[in-house]
């Protein structure tokens, strides 16, 4: 992940590591730079005092071997200044997973879009603390078979997992084997996650061909877009819209899990800056009374802060650009994709 610096946010950055009152979230965050961030200074090093350097690059930076080589400077800084609104409108993973402590006339305004990750002066270790919990930890592993999330998915904001959003990538093969279960699952998800985002948020969802239930014959595209149009009421009275694009894998990819054809089998949820990953499918967590009622046994949520987890989500996007690719690839493509075919994660045709 990298790690957007203005100068006067360095200087902020530095007096906090002495003036922030939990000493165990300064020392956290600064190991987090050291050892997982990738620092993208938007200005030269050769402009910082001397002070500045026996304070910032003499305590942190150096000890980090390898990732120290690979720092830059960004002149001009991006983000452009004067900072717009949108900037990370029509623009990559690597933009709106990307965190910033930066300064600018437009930065309370972005602040409050809780679209991407984005620091106001004098807040810098507040905000990078949102990237772990608890003692230096990076991974919080919800245990369904002791019932925990039995409050439903308020205890994900609770828990620090609902943070600024621009994009959802939802990948689960079985989503729609059962829609009766979306307003108990599926919805409040997808609600609880947008809940603080005041901006167009792009979801996609890629999942298999399956029989329509109680009917037992395969989907349609007119259910398929019905699905669209669900979902995306989803926000509805929301000022922002949902954009949403299902993707179906085409028979040509289904089969069983020893055949070569299989799409991936696993279930995760991807967003600018966590990565769930479930044991059962996202639409059988709750019953009709929200209580929790699967027998899937956990729900393990990531940061992207890691630099392990941040590469598997890398490598999880190239799979899953190159399935897309491939669907665009049949002359009957149209039959495989629905919605809006809006996302910063994927690239569409």
């Amino acid at each position: 992940m990298n790690l957007y610096v203005d100068k006067e946010n360095l200087l902020s950055l530095v007096r906090q590591m002495k003036q922030y009152p939990d000493a165990d979230v300064v020392d956290d965050c600064l190991r987090m730079i050291k050892k997982q961030l990738h620092l993208v200074y938007n200005f030269k090093k050769e402009e910082i005092s001397e002070q500045l350097y026996q304070l910032w690059f003499n305590t942190l930076v150096q000890g980090r071997g390898t990732k120290e080589e690979s720092d830059v400077s960004c002149t001009p800084p991006f983000p452009h200044r004067p900072m717009e609104e949108s900037c990370y409108e029509d623009s990559n993973w690597e933009t709106i997973s990307s965190t910033y402590l930066c300064t600018d006339e437009k930065t309370d305004e972005i602040c409050n879009q809780q679209t991407i990750l984005l620091s106001r002066k004098e807040q810098e270790i507040q905000t990078l603390s949102k990237l772990l919990w608890g003692d230096y930890s990076y991974s919080k592993k919800y245990s369904l078979s002791d019932g925990e999330l039995s409050y439903g998915w308020k205890e994900l904001e609770r828990d620090g997992h609902c943070l600024p959003c621009t994009d959802i990538l939802l990948v689960d093969r079985y989503l729609l084997a059962d829609p009766r279960n979306f307003r108990n699952n599926l919805f409040p998800l997808i609600q609880r996650l947008t809940k603080h985002v005041k901006a167009p948020v792009n979801l996609i969802v890629f999942v298999e061909r399956t029989l329509k239930y109680p009917q037992k014959r395969p989907y349609s595209s007119s259910d398929y877009l019905q699905f669209v149009q669900q979902l995306s009421n989803i926000r509805k009275g929301n000022a922002f819209p949902l954009n949403v694009t299902i993707v179906v894998y085409p028979p040509s990819m289904e089969g069983g899990r020893s055949s070569q054809k299989t799409v991936p089998h696993s279930r995760f949820l991807l967003t600018n800056y966590r990565l769930f990953l479930s044991d059962p499918s996202f639409g059988s967590y709750f019953d009709k009374d929200h209580k929790l009622s699967t027998n899937g046994m956990y729900l393990t949520v990531e940061s992207l802060a890691d630099s392990e987890n941040y590469q598997q989500a890398q490598g999880w996007i190239a799979l899953f650009q190159g399935i897309l690719d491939q669907i665009y690839d049949l002359p009957d493509h149209t039959e495989f994709i629905f919605g809006d075919r809006k996302s910063n994660i994927l690239k569409f045709q």
